[in-house]
């Protein structure tokens, strides 16, 4: 069979169809696109832990948080260790062991000292740091900021710090207990079940809406999963046709909006990047005697790339730098410039490979994004102007500096 014939079977499979309507099924939080975005859980969270929300669990879910975070045998070593944490949690035996801790003035805090969620009470002495991660990754020392500040500001309080992902992946500050989406799924399903005889409540078909959602993004649904399996098994050829076409990043229209603005050249093009030039980045002959020998045409250039973090996530990485390539240290004129670059904070740094020309990557911007489809190239070139856009001051204080080293060479060869 042919791979048009195979791409028609495929189209027209009974499991496909299926599994359409599956996905397909009304959700808010995926018109929403909650999945993608961690603000949305952390919201969505804070409301589900605060005892006093209308969700109608009371503290349920907090206690149910709670008792699964501090009887997760990863967070062994940290209970032990947990600073005047002896009367909360030593010794539990049971869920039930939390009934008599004071949640009644418990204040959940969203962005509090940039922490996503935050949870104190007075009473109880009790302090709840909760940092959200869902695909993005730590910035550097942000956890320990984050607990620093907490410690500070509540001294006579004990601090119970969690580090939330999608399956317990480890944090850098060794304080933090570690939870999981995985936790947060069980503890839904426990609730959900609880609350049957509430199903026509707002709050419970919201709740359930959430807790289907998350089965998706953890991979949990079985009926989708084995709908996949089996529509995989028949139509693999397909499949990965279909995928090596869905992947493949289209730049045409990203170039040719950005053609209008400065009449681009493009160096380089391949599958998840561009290279490209601005007319007065070209060699010329006020630029030859700087520069000496070389046989690049464009010695400053834009790099363009469009990527994952992770293989897993839906968001890309959509990156723009300006870079410059054939310098080299040893020469004086070289080394004049390459200072000025510096001093006009252009770039950092500049680190020399084996006393060689080399790629220098002078200036860097990027966005976190949630493209769906390349296809439509419109939101994806609004991005790279942006970009672009926001590296026109580096790139005009370029041109200065490119025209004064330039003439300035060209005068004393």
């Amino acid at each position: 069979m042919n791979i048009e014939n195979k791409l028609e079977a495929f189209r027209m499979d009974d499991g496909l169809k299926n599994l359409t309507k599956k996905l397909n099924e009304f959700n808010p939080f995926r018109i929403l696109r909650i999945e993608s975005f961690e603000i949305r859980h952390s919201n969505m969270l804070a409301w589900l832990l605060n005892p006093k929300g209308n969700h109608e669990l009371g503290n349920s879910f907090l206690k149910s948080f709670l008792y699964k975070t501090i009887n997760n045998k990863e967070n062994k070593p940290k209970v032990d260790a947990l600073e005047g944490g002896a009367r909360i949690i030593k010794n539990i035996g049971s869920l039930d062991d939390y009934s008599d801790l004071d949640y009644s003035d418990l204040i959940i805090e969203r962005e509090k000292y940039q922490i996503d969620i935050l949870a104190t009470s007075t009473k109880g002495t009790f302090v709840l740091l909760i940092e959200n991660k869902i695909y993005s990754d730590e910035r550097t020392n942000q956890l320990e900021t984050y607990y620093k500040k907490v410690k500070e500001s509540y001294r006579k309080h004990i601090v119970l710090p969690i580090y939330l992902t999608l399956f317990s992946e480890p944090p850098s500050h060794n304080s933090y207990f570690v939870a999981s989406y995985l936790d947060i799924v069980e503890i839904l399903d426990d609730e959900i079940k609880k609350n049957k005889n509430k199903s026509d409540k707002p709050s419970y078909q919201f709740i359930n809406d959430y807790n289907k959602i998350l089965k998706e993004l953890l991979n949990m649904d079985k009926e989708i999963d084995d709908l996949c399996r089996g529509i995989f098994a028949e139509h693999r050829d397909a499949i990965d046709r279909i995928y090596s076409i869905g992947y493949k990043i289209d730049f045409t229209f990203p170039i040719e909006e950005l053609r209008k603005i400065d009449n681009i050249k493009i160096i380089e093009k391949k599958k998840d990047v561009f290279r490209f030039s601005i007319p007065d980045f070209q060699m010329n002959p006020i630029m030859r005697p700087f520069w000496g020998e070389t046989h690049h045409e464009y010695p400053f250039a834009f790099f363009c790339w469009v990527g994952r973090e992770k293989p897993d996530s839906k968001e890309y990485i959509i990156k723009l730098c300006l870079e410059m390539e054939g310098l080299n240290q040893t020469d004086k004129n070289h080394k004049q410039f390459i200072e000025e670059v510096l001093n006009n904070k252009i770039s950092k740094e500049y680190t020399l490979e084996k006393e060689k020309p080399c790629r220098w990557h002078l200036k860097e911007v990027k966005r976190n994004v949630l493209i769906e489809n390349w296809d439509n190239g419109e939101e994806s070139a609004k991005i790279i102007i942006s970009l672009y856009n926001e590296l026109s001051g580096v790139t005009e204080t370029l041109k200065e500096l490119i025209l004064r080293s330039f003439q300035s060479s060209n005068s004393t060869s």
